[in-house]
């Protein structure tokens, strides 16, 4: 979903839930971190 997801206010939106929500430490890091490369690759245009 995150790949997928163009719009850069969404991919912070989905960052700052991350960050609040009381899931797995793991997972909740694995998941941000997704999160901050797919905001790269759309800055960089690495987009499909």
């Amino acid at each position: 979903m995150i790949d997928n997801e163009s719009d850069p206010q969404t991919l912070e939106a989905i960052k700052t839930l991350l960050k609040k929500s009381k899931i797995d430490p793991i997972l909740k890091e694995k998941l941000s971190s997704r999160a901050l490369k797919s905001e790269e690759n759309i800055k960089e245009g690495n987009t499909i």
